[in-house]
């Protein structure tokens, strides 16, 4: 009985505890929280900087708006689907192949065991169509990569429709967040010897 009750105390307070993080984490109106806080780097305990190559190619993939994430031997890169595609479509535009080219650069910078690339979309519209679309996008954007030298054996693609907003589908603002592509790699830490 009084294993259960530390349990139930335990439980409240790390209920408590994120809510109070994600209190101070509040966005600025039509915002996705992750925006907040994605240039900061997440380290787990074998976390490790970019080298001065792979910092350049984040720089520049920055600078043309894609976010970056990194919580450990994690990278999510985020994507709006409006900068890769034409408007509700899986039509690759023109200026997004040199963003994947240099996606696949960063990827292949790292020794990469696993790579997802996983597509969303907003809500308004009829599910069905909207999450035939995200599969045909993320499938898009593997192929993609996997013109540009990453390993298909690892990556997988996933359409996840409209499933998972980031943000509120009741401003235009919302919507445009929550249309998106993400490639989520993680990848093997360099060994460090022991002295």
């Amino acid at each position: 009985m009084r294993y259960i009750r530390i349990k139930q105390i335990f439980i409240a307070t790390m209920i408590l505890v994120g809510a109070s993080l994600l209190a101070s984490c509040e966005p600025t109106a039509g915002e996705p929280i992750w925006k907040k806080h994605s240039s900061i780097y997440y380290g787990g305990p074998y976390f490790e900087q970019p080298t001065a190559y792979q910092q350049g190619i984040i720089d520049q993939l920055k600078s043309q708006g894609v976010d970056f994430i990194q919580v450990g031997e994690t990278i999510n890169l985020v994507f709006s689907s409006d900068q890769l595609f034409l408007a509700n479509s899986a039509n690759i535009q023109d200026t997004a192949k040199p963003l994947l080219k240099l996606t696949a650069r960063l990827i292949r910078s790292y020794d990469t065991t696993d790579i997802s690339v996983r597509a969303y979309s907003d809500t308004p519209g009829t599910m069905p169509p909207k999450t035939l679309l995200t599969v045909r996008q993320a499938e898009v954007v593997a192929k993609r990569l996997w013109e540009a030298g990453v390993d298909t054996r690892l990556m997988s693609s996933q359409g996840k429709g409209v499933g998972h907003p980031i943000a509120s589908n009741l401003s235009d603002a919302g919507q445009a967040s929550n249309r998106r592509v993400e490639i989520v790699f993680r990848y093997h830490p360099a060994i460090q010897p022991y002295d």
